[in-house]
């Protein structure tokens, strides 16, 4: 294998000899199907629970930030916890998901 040299930001000082893995930082999406009418009660309550999932993610990660992270990260956080408490969010989401049938 061939040597080459790449620079980049460090997030600590000093060098590293070995594989390296380029990430691609495009989006890949996410997989969209289409569901039937049996599925899509079913559907709604996945995207309930992974709704609450994030949220208790969240809470999880804020609890420990609080011990070594500052103000803004944490503020950061709890913005994103609002975005799963919005309840219209949330309905235009299981509105679609039930009008459209399109998995969450």
């Amino acid at each position: 294998m061939a040597r080459r040299r790449f620079h980049a930001h460090a997030s600590s000082p000093g060098i590293v000899i070995g594989q390296a893995l380029k990430l691609e930082r495009a989006f890949q999406g996410y997989p969209r199907y289409w569901i039937g009418n049996q599925v899509v009660d079913r559907e709604v309550k996945r995207f309930r629970a992974a709704v609450q999932r994030s949220y208790d993610q969240l809470t999880h990660i804020l609890r420990k930030v609080c011990r070594f992270q500052g103000y803004e990260q944490m503020k950061i956080l709890e913005s994103h916890k609002l975005f799963l408490q919005d309840e219209l969010l949330v309905q235009q989401t299981i509105s679609c998901i039930q009008k459209s049938h399109i998995n969450a």
